[in-house]
């Protein structure tokens, strides 16, 4: 009888363990690349930046940087990769027409723009952020 009830357990314990791992997990961990960029304001590609509000996409990172002009001397940026998932084969998040929200179409999560945080799952973690420095003529964005 025991022997029974110790395989019916242990059954259960082994489908419970396996169901347990099928389970998406939102790991959060965007796949670290090297990001040293300096940019300078009077670039005529940067010319958008040059009003608060304002963003680029540029091409550094994992997936990409979204900068963006918070205030006259502030510049935020912030990595593409949506935290959910960010190993998808998707191009990343992306600025929405409010320009103040950003979305992500593959792990439909969204994201404030002012500050990276998430206002919709299923990503539970910020977008990664990158330091910027400002000096008034050299934009410098780093991790």
């Amino acid at each position: 009888m025991k022997k029974f009830n110790i395989a019916k357990i242990t059954g259960l314990l082994l489908i419970v363990v396996l169901f347990a791992g099928c389970r998406k997990k939102d790991s959060g961990i965007v796949p670290y690349v090297y990001v040293n960029v300096m940019l300078y304001a009077n670039d005529p590609q940067l010319v958008q930046l040059n009003a608060v509000g304002n963003y680029i996409y540029y091409n550094a990172g994992y997936k990409g940087i979204i900068i963006y002009r918070r205030s006259v001397t502030e510049y935020v940026a912030y990595e593409r990769a949506c935290t959910y998932d960010p190993e998808s084969d998707c191009d990343g998040v992306i600025v929405q027409s409010d320009n103040f929200t950003l979305k992500d179409d593959c792990c439909n999560s969204h994201f404030m723009i002012f500050d990276g945080s998430v206002s919709q799952g299923p990503a539970t973690k910020p977008l990664v952020q990158y330091q910027t420095y400002f000096d008034g003529t050299v934009l410098r964005i780093t991790n």
